[in-house]
């Protein structure tokens, strides 16, 4: 059974749907998914728009959202309008200098039932600081979305894109990260402690020389996959540096998502 699609966009232009298949695990598509398309918005206040926003939620079963090109500031009327919808879903998929503004799930006030995320972007909510005290983070999920089973976080800043709900990750499966800070923003692991007990499939496209992990980053990351409980599939994916950005790890034809790996096994992808 195919997915309905409704499109909606800011601008008067007709709205276009996403071209690539929804990063959700499993075969199952959703049934209804929402497509907001933020582009070139002066404004998302706009009551037109946010009507056409509400509308769709109260005339549709809708269970996946896929927000794209997101507003660089907080859009409280947007998450609003969408107050009733019960997505499995979530997809945020930002320009490089655009926000991811996760944290912005608090403004849902009866929390959505979230299996899955993916997060697409460079900047996001997150909070790490790191001075000669150690390493702070600050939560930026709601405690209610500590239950999520599956989360990608595509070309991630480590600093300010990661998962952190308030009392950290409870639910945790799967995770990919892939280009960028990867390989730092597994560190991830140090403010969600349950993930040791709880994940079971890791995926990380990074770099073959990857520089900017820290000795202390790497041994944190060594030491989370000596104790991890639960983990069974594990899947590094190296880029040739020679190759400039090299081929999109996530996106591509073949890609990581949609690889399905034997238990108790660990793949190694990449130049010798």
């Amino acid at each position: 059974m195919e997915s309905r699609i409704t499109l909606l966009s800011v601008t008067t232009e007709p709205p276009k749907a996403y071209g690539t298949a929804l990063h959700i695990p499993g075969k199952t598509p959703p049934r209804h998914e929402l497509h907001i398309d933020f582009q070139n918005c002066g404004t998302v206040t706009n009551p037109s728009f946010v009507s056409s926003v509400r509308e769709a939620i109260e005339q549709n079963n809708i269970d996946a959202i896929v927000m794209l090109n997101c507003p660089n500031t907080p859009a409280p009327e947007i998450w609003t309008a969408l107050e009733g919808a019960q997505p499995t879903h979530l997809e945020m998929r930002c320009g490089y200098l655009e926000r991811c503004g996760y944290e912005e799930l608090s403004f849902i006030k009866n929390f959505w039932p979230l299996k899955s995320v993916y997060l697409g972007s460079y900047l996001g909510g997150g909070d790490w600081l790191e001075d000669e005290d150690g390493d702070r983070q600050s939560p930026s999920f709601p405690a209610c979305y500590a239950t999520i089973e599956t989360l990608v976080l595509n070309c991630p800043n480590a600093r300010e894109l990661f998962l952190y709900p308030t009392g950290g990750a409870q639910n945790l499966r799967s995770i990919t990260i892939v280009e960028n800070d990867a390989l730092t923003t597994v560190r991830t692991v140090q403010c969600n402690p349950k993930m040791s007990e709880t994940l079971r499939t890791v995926t990380i496209g990074c770099w073959a020389s990857y520089q900017g992990t820290s000795p202390e980053e790497i041994q944190s990351m060594k030491d989370f996959f000596r104790q991890s409980k639960a983990l069974v599939n594990l899947e590094l994916v190296l880029n040739d540096p020679s190759s400039g950005w090299g081929a999109n790890t996530l996106d591509a034809e073949g890609s990581l998502a949609d690889i399905y790996l034997q238990p108790s096994r660990v793949f190694v992808h990449g130049p010798p």
